[in-house]
């Protein structure tokens, strides 16, 4: 998938569209001190501002400072709109164990999953995590791969609330072959130990249908990503109408 951003250095800013073309801003803290100290900018250089809410702005580096005071002061050139990929893909899935739960935001954000939220099942594993952390590996990820757009952390929910979605798919090894989504999709994901019959029967009788993403049995994180990333293939950014 193209990204959706340039590839000058991207920095988040969280309220650009209040920022006219022509307009200065100083952005200081960890932001400032990575660009200034890890990626070592240099005045002129071009910088990609970005909000997590389709808002791009260009801008030039007027001045970089490290250290405790770290600072970036920049001009902005241009900012504009850019669409959220369509059609949206959203998985809902228990977390998993570990720091396996951070790489599977951090994929997720980059084959272009719009959202995660947290599924409540039989046999699921853990009930708890930092939602603060995964949000910051969501914005960090965002400006690695150039989404205009950061994956949203959603609430926790449970397959009965879910089921009546009619957006709703499963994954499940007895499914029919996934094919690209053709509308929005929330793809669901058993734990580990994979679905119950009685769950199965649930989706059966909601009417919701399944889908095999490969041949073999996956770790969830596996499962999740290559699944999105099947429905997503012909996805593309909307336009902001």
């Amino acid at each position: 998938m193209a990204p959706d951003l340039p590839t000058a250095h991207r920095v988040y800013f969280s309220d650009l569209a209040a920022l006219p073309p022509g307009s200065d801003l100083l952005i200081d803290g960890d932001e400032a001190n990575h660009a200034a100290r890890v990626k070592r900018l240099r005045p002129g250089e071009p910088i990609t501002l970005l909000d997590g809410r389709g808002t791009v702005a260009e801008a030039d580096l007027l001045r970089a400072e490290a250290g405790k005071r770290a600072v970036l002061e920049l001009r902005i050139r241009t900012v504009h709109r850019v669409g959220p990929v369509r059609p949206a893909v959203e998985v809902w899935c228990p977390p998993p164990k570990g720091e396996r739960l951070e790489t599977l935001i951090e994929q997720l954000s980059q084959v272009g999953v719009a959202s995660w939220r947290p599924l409540r099942t039989a046999r699921a594993e853990r009930d708890t995590f930092r939602a603060e952390k995964l949000e910051r590996i969501a914005i960090e990820s965002a400006k690695q791969c150039a989404r205009a757009w950061i994956i949203a952390i959603g609430p926790w929910t449970d397959l009965a609330e879910a089921l009546p979605d009619p957006r709703v798919v499963l994954a499940d090894a007895g499914g029919s072959p996934a094919t690209p989504a053709a509308a929005d999709t929330v793809l669901l994901l058993g734990p580990e130990g994979g679905w119950t019959p009685d769950e199965l029967e649930q989706a059966r009788g909601a009417g919701r249908s399944t889908l095999r993403f490969g041949p073999h049995t996956m770790r969830i994180e596996t499962a999740a990503v290559a699944g999105a990333a099947c429905l997503l293939s012909h996805a593309h950014p909307g336009d902001t109408r």
